[in-house]
């Protein structure tokens, strides 16, 4: 075997030369291969932007945030039911209080007008003790109504809140 390597690399070189284009075409669908074949896509993390992930890890990182957002949204509507309930009695309790006011004013103006009225009949010397008996029970009369009412509105207003309450506790179980 009688190899003459100047006339090998002749022909080797005449080869290259004539099918050049072939040969790079080659060249570079390998390179193509390797780099589609051997590498994955990957993007910046949704949770950490520094990391690169591929589209599964993608997807489950983006599965996983979304059932973040959900909780947390449960969890502040029930917040929100929750001040708007609280929001609810406070306005209940001011328009009671803002009402007992006015009724305890009303009670006491009628009282200081009875009283002041019962003051001018005696200075007319027109008193006696009948009408000043009537005005009294009168006034006991009209309080004790008025109490009656306001007790049983403030009964009303607690058992509600009782109400509202138990159905709270149970829809949140």
């Amino acid at each position: 075997m009688n190899l003459n390597f100047p006339d090998l690399w002749h022909k080797l070189t005449a080869f290259t030369d004539h099918y050049r284009n072939f040969i790079l075409c080659i060249f570079f669908t390998g390179i193509l291969a390797v780099y589609l074949l051997g590498c994955d896509v990957a993007t910046n993390s949704l949770i950490d932007p520094s990391r690169k992930v591929t589209a599964k890890q993608l997807q489950t990182e983006a599965h996983q945030l979304q059932s973040q957002y959900v909780e947390r949204e449960k969890q502040l509507q029930l917040e929100l039911e929750l001040l708007t309930h609280n929001q609810q009695n406070f306005n209940d309790q001011l328009a009671f209080a803002v009402e007992d006011l006015e009724i305890q004013t009303t009670q006491r103006q009628q009282i200081i007008d009875t009283l002041g009225g019962l003051a001018v009949q005696a200075a007319q010397g027109n008193a006696n003790p009948i009408s000043a008996l009537t005005t009294l029970i009168g006034l006991i009369s009209a309080g004790s109504a008025v109490g009656l009412g306001l007790d049983s509105l403030r009964k009303d207003r607690v058992i509600k809140n009782l109400k509202t309450t138990s159905n709270t506790t149970t829809s949140k179980t």
